[in-house]
């Protein structure tokens, strides 16, 4: 199973933002993302909060489940058998504002 690093959990609890890897901290996770992105962990956002999201869809889609590229770069797996490369999605958020992680996990939910 596929988590956040110690470092980003303590970061986010030092900032009111426990993650408890609940389908309703992405909502929270979401609020705080844009200050984030701008002070001095945004380069790392990206990889841990997509590592995140994929924590929290793993824990609550059933049946998805982490797999890795030829190339080692972890993927969520759903139901359907698409792969979600949630670090790219993550990434693109910080970048454009979307998609908010809890849009992502819903449409997880569909499949």
């Amino acid at each position: 199973m596929l988590t956040v690093s110690a470092e980003f959990a303590e970061w986010a609890a030092d900032h009111g933002l426990p993650l408890t890897a609940a389908p309703e901290s992405l909502t929270a996770l979401d609020e705080q993302l844009d200050e984030w992105a701008n002070s001095e962990v945004g380069p790392s956002l990206g990889n841990e909060v997509g590592r995140y999201l994929g924590t929290v869809i793993v824990r609550h889609v059933p049946e998805a489940e982490w797999v890795a590229w030829p190339n080692g770069h972890p993927v969520v797996r759903l139901p359907s058998g698409n792969e979600l490369d949630v670090v790219r999605l993550a990434d693109h958020r910080l970048q454009s504002g979307r998609p908010h992680l809890a849009e992502v996990y819903q449409d997880a939910l569909k499949t």
